[in-house]
């Protein structure tokens, strides 16, 4: 899981950071997370073409274009649609216009001495409203367990080599789990299929199957071998 605070002012950039990492440390469901920050729009779209993060902190306005924010949440949500979007700002006129379209913002925090609080109560609220939701799959690594949106999964592997299930993620991030793929397939549902003996696919991410050719590509180009029965129970599927 990941979140990402994007604000102009390093200054300001640098405390939020710091303040966001200090709650994920007492958090069950952040604890594990990583989280990274921008003060340059090019490096926030970058990261936003690369992958989806769980939470967007955003500041709204930069110089030279007040409602930046809000022209790059719709971006994100026009990416990644299960996201949760903060607008950080400290005009409050700005609020109303973060309302219109289809940014579905999760919170507003505004800058000054109470943002911190703002931001703990903010982020508390989409923590339980993740663990209440069946959109959040608990991944256990050894003794540390780590929260992952089912969205941001790609597939899963048994890597015969270590005995083990390596779960992908859409970030290019990987997390290894001691648990059978058939016992995740349980836990992660209907949307997942085993297409082949060793991997689990997350069937939203299939760009294409080739039946001919006897494999599917997934969203990230990434190429898996099937059968042709499994490709055309896949298309049946879609």
């Amino acid at each position: 899981m990941r979140i990402c605070v994007f604000d102009d002012n390093e200054v300001q950039l640098r405390t939020i950071l710091r303040q966001v990492e200090e709650l994920a440390k007492d958090s069950p469901v952040f604890r594990e997370c990583e989280v990274c920050g921008f003060s340059d729009i090019g490096g926030l779209e970058a990261d936003i073409a690369a992958g989806p993060a769980s939470v967007y902190l955003l500041d709204i306005g930069v110089p030279g274009n007040e409602t930046f924010g809000i022209e790059a949440a719709k971006n994100i949500r026009a990416r990644h649609k299960d996201c949760h979007i903060v607008f950080l700002t400290a005009f409050g006129h700005l609020m109303g216009e973060s309302m219109q379209g289809l940014v579905r913002p999760s919170g507003y925090i505004c800058k000054g001495p109470m943002a911190h609080i703002e931001i703990k109560r903010v982020l508390t609220q989409i923590m339980h409203e993740l663990s209440a939701s069946d959109r959040l799959v608990c991944l256990t690594q050894g003794r540390s367990k780590r929260y992952e949106p089912i969205d941001c999964i790609l597939y899963a592997r048994y890597d015969t080599k270590i005995r083990k299930t390596e779960v992908m993620l859409v970030s290019g991030g990987c997390v290894t789990v001691a648990e059978s793929l058939s016992h995740l397939h349980k836990r992660l549902g209907e949307g997942f299929s085993m297409v082949n003996r060793r991997t689990l696919v997350h069937n939203a991410k299939i760009r294409q199957i080739n039946a001919y050719a006897n494999n599917l590509t997934l969203v990230n180009g990434e190429v898996i071998g099937i059968s042709r029965g499994m490709a055309q129970k896949l298309k049946n599927l879609a």
